[in-house]
């Protein structure tokens, strides 16, 4: 049996035209003559892209036709090419036999290499009849979307300065993908994430990894820890607006950065979310404010919003859990996560700390977040592709539905540090102490 991995494809699938193929699924920047993403798959790895490879068997649209019995893989059929979409379904997978069976059944890393062991769960998942537990969760979504429904309503009965900003901003020429109250949609049908920024009052040097991200997707509520602020060493930073706002698939690090003596480096470019169209709005610290910055005080940073959209605030990876690589994007771990049946699980030991890590490890959590939105969208791609909700929130609104209120991302996030302690990780105290700072002083 042999290993199937992004690229390979059965006999005859091979698409005829390789770039019309990525010209859905690659930003024009990767399709230009100096890269190659017009013709070959950019896999996970440093530098590494994938061609096509013949398989000369049916063996890919078998292993789809099963993710897709097993519920990981609801769109897309049995294409017979290991695509994006597909590596994204067996990580997921194996991610879901590693959290959720072990330690009765033990699968190894989630690498989306399907290989002997994971071709046996799938097995074993058939002949069982088993179907993945996230949709239908009973009730698991309902408090969230009370919570944002409410957000909703307080909102468009006091809009505020900032988003009287955005109201005036949508009646412009050119629409921003940042929502007025008025387009906010909370429906079911979409995917949502939610990104819960603490520490309103507190000097923006001091935001670590402190924030907590709230995806519902396919009936169930997953939590990922990460930043919505910008790192200490960004000067005059952008912080995104609170409200809605529109996403799509994308890629991140799309440039190589120039080595001063060795040329230009690695290709570090991996799949990310991008701002839909026209770019999102932001307000940006000046210089001469920004040892103290407060979210709070809607009628300065109204006048601080950018007169430019931003089409660079992109929802992206932040190594393990240990730093912020924030320049104004929402940032996620991949140290570990809460999954749909509100157990803390623990990526640390496949989880990268750093790109140079990423030959030997993976995004960890982050890869999750990713898998889970791309096989649960029925059009996962770059170009009229489905997309993606994001609505920024402040810890405080967690208060508008009492089953959650504030308490919920303190507790969040303590679980979260749990992972560093028990890796015994040096920023564990230091990460401790700012979330109880917060705590006392919301």
């Amino acid at each position: 049996m042999i290993t199937l991995r992004l690229g390979v494809a059965d006999r005859g699938r091979i698409p005829k035209s390789a770039e019309a193929f990525f010209g859905e699924l690659h930003e024009s920047k990767m399709r230009e003559k100096s890269c190659p993403g017009g013709r070959k798959f950019r896999d996970e790895k440093n530098d590494l892209w994938r061609d096509f490879t013949a398989n000369g068997g049916s063996e890919v649209a078998a292993l789809q036709e099963k993710l897709a019995a097993s519920g990981f893989l609801p769109h897309g059929g049995a294409s017979g090419v290991f695509d994006y979409r597909t590596q994204s379904a067996v990580r997921l997978f194996q991610e879901y036999v590693r959290s959720v069976e072990e330690p009765k059944y033990v699968i190894g890393t989630p690498d989306a290499l399907a290989g002997n062991r994971t071709k046996e769960h799938l097995d074993r998942w058939q002949s069982d009849g088993r179907q993945v537990s996230w949709k239908g969760a009973p009730g698991a979504d309902t408090p969230w979307f009370r919570l944002l429904n409410a957000f909703r309503d307080r909102t468009a009965a006091n809009p505020g300065p900032l988003h009287q900003v955005v109201m005036k901003r949508w009646k412009g020429t050119e629409q921003p993908d940042t929502l007025p109250v008025s387009e906010w949609d909370f429906s079911k049908k979409h995917i949502h994430l939610i990104g819960i920024r603490r520490g309103a009052k507190e000097d923006w040097k001091n935001r670590l990894n402190n924030d907590v991200f709230v995806l519902l997707a396919g009936g169930g509520v997953f939590t990922f820890f990460g930043s919505t602020d910008p790192n200490p060493n960004t000067s005059t930073p952008p912080f995104l607006l609170p409200g809605q706002h529109l996403y799509r698939f994308g890629w991140h690090k799309l440039t190589r950065k120039r080595l001063p003596k060795s040329g230009l480096g690695p290709w570090k470019m991996y799949r990310a979310f991008r701002p839909k169209s026209a770019g999102v709005l932001v307000m940006r610290d000046s210089e001469n404010r920004r040892s103290k910055v407060n979210l709070k005080d809607e009628r300065v940073l109204a006048a601080a919003v950018d007169k430019n959209l931003n089409t660079t605030i992109n929802i992206h990876w932040s190594g393990r859990h240990t730093s912020n690589w924030s320049a104004g994007c929402q940032v996620i771990s991949g140290g570990g996560y809460i999954n749909h049946r509100n157990k803390l699980v623990d990526c640390w030991d496949h989880a990268a700390a750093s790109y140079v890590n990423l030959p030997q490890k993976t995004r960890g959590a982050y890869n999750v977040l990713l898998d889970l939105i791309t096989v649960l969208s029925p059009r996962p791609t770059v170009t009229d592709g489905d997309t993606l909700r994001y609505t920024l929130i402040n810890e405080r609104d967690l208060d508008l539905e009492p089953s959650l209120g504030s308490d919920f991302v303190v507790n969040a996030l303590r679980r979260g540090l749990d992972i560093l302690k028990n890796h015994g990780h040096s920023n564990y105290r230091k990460y401790l102490t700012q979330i109880e700072a917060n705590s006392a002083n919301p």
